[in-house]
């Protein structure tokens, strides 16, 4: 609870994206986060993701889970390894 408090407190100190780019920070889910910026405020948060498969049925299931990302695979022997899923968040140029 006290730390709810915190984050409530300090949410008028920041942007929706600034806080964004915390939270993806902090989750640990992610290998890269890319912040583009255009005119010193962020317009785009790309977030990478390594994901490993046992079969190609279990990819097919991933990619189906987003809207819009860019996959790129790793195979050894046929076999996928891994695979990096970037998804990419816009936001409105104000």
């Amino acid at each position: 609870m006290k730390d709810e408090v915190q984050f409530v407190s300090i949410a008028y100190l920041y942007t929706k994206e600034e806080l964004d780019i915390l939270k993806a920070v902090r989750s640990g889910r992610y290998s890269k986060i890319e912040i583009t910026l255009k005119n010193q405020k962020v317009v785009m948060i790309k977030q990478s993701e390594e994901k490993h498969f046992d079969t190609a049925a279990r990819l097919n299931e991933y990619i189906s889970k987003n809207d819009y990302q860019d996959i790129t695979i790793r195979s050894n022997g046929g076999e996928i390894k891994k695979a990096v899923s970037t998804v990419s968040k816009k936001y409105p140029n104000t």
